[in-house]
């Protein structure tokens, strides 16, 4: 009786678990062959954990995306109406419904502001940036870099904590 009771509650505990995953994205554990400061737009630097990729495009600013040691993914802003940089998250094991980016304790003389075509993205006051899908998780969502108040600016994360669906909690190590 004891182990029907016990695979019972295994199997309950799955099934709570089952329904969201956070996947955790650590820039600078995801590049730490990286040492100097580098562009990192494209494929060939583009990172999945656990059924989640990360890329990183230049969009319509010429500097691109580019991470340097100290653990910073910068994105830098085209203009108000245009996205700068972009980052795309993509999912191959359930719907995205959020994505927390943790911003750099570095200093940035002008935070950049931050949109999507899907969901909304909302800024705290110490410039973490939350996406939601609202009513309409999806796969893959892009989140581009815009100036603020037409004044050169960036965005700088350290990590990236992406909720899909369904699997368990992971954490890149």
């Amino acid at each position: 009786m004891k182990k029907i009771l016990l695979s019972l509650m295994l199997v309950i505990a799955a099934c709570a678990t089952a329904l969201a995953a956070d996947v955790t994205f650590n820039f600078k554990t995801l590049y730490s062959d990286i040492t100097t400061n580098t562009k990192i737009n494209g494929a060939d630097f583009a990172k999945t954990v656990h059924g989640v990729t990360f890329t990183a495009t230049a969009g319509d600013n010429a500097n691109g995306v580019a991470y340097n040691p100290y653990g910073d993914i910068r994105m830098y802003a085209a203009n108000a109406e245009t996205a700068g940089n972009n980052i795309t998250f993509t999912s191959t094991v359930g719907a995205i419904t959020k994505i927390v980016l943790t911003p750099s304790t570095s200093s940035v003389k002008v935070w950049g502001l931050l949109k999507s075509d899907a969901g909304t993205v909302s800024l705290a006051d110490d410039h973490t940036a939350t996406w939601e899908a609202g009513s309409d998780p999806v796969s893959e969502v892009t989140i581009g870099s815009y100036s603020n108040d037409g004044k050169s600016s960036q965005y700088r994360i350290t990590s990236a904590i992406v909720t899909v669906d369904n699997g368990v909690e992971t954490v890149a190590k």
